[in-house]
């Protein structure tokens, strides 16, 4: 109800404009974008290398802050279900060392420590090619 009687809304993208715009009868949202235009990426090598993969592995990513109950333990215990060849690089700042440790640990008592990676952070300017360099992004969001 509110929406008809803003002086301006913004939203992320065309579809959602004209969603936005049918659904309450509102002018076209003017687009503020929350990402960098599209840009072809390089499949990166790097990221696999850091996690000593093969050719024949497959690579899951997930890339945000390392923290408690966003979760990260629950694509642990999925990395468990999964064949062998399956690894999972957990891509971000580790602000708890505690944390990272316990991860670790459910990790071996699942049979999967040697399949869970903790690369490196990047720069922003390597993100889109590091990331292209994983076979299946995640996003575990509790």
């Amino acid at each position: 109800r509110m929406i008809r009687r803003a002086d301006l809304v913004l939203t992320v993208g065309p579809g959602l404009r004209d969603w936005m715009a049918a659904r309450y009868g509102i002018a076209a949202p003017r687009l503020l974008r929350n990402c960098r235009e599209w840009q072809p990426a390089c499949r990166d090598p790097r990221l696999r290398a850091a996690c000593a993969l093969g050719a024949e592995d497959h690579l899951v990513l997930s890339a945000n802050s390392i923290v408690p109950d966003a979760g990260i333990e629950q694509l642990i215990e999925a990395l468990a279900l999964l064949p062998p060849a399956v690894h999972l690089a957990l891509l971000g700042p580790v602000r708890n060392v505690a944390y990272r440790a316990t991860l670790e640990d459910l990790a071996a008592r699942r049979g999967v420590d040697g399949r869970l990676h903790f690369p490196a952070p990047c720069a922003a300017d390597e993100v889109v090619g590091m990331f292209a360099g994983a076979d299946v992004g995640v996003i575990a969001l509790q």
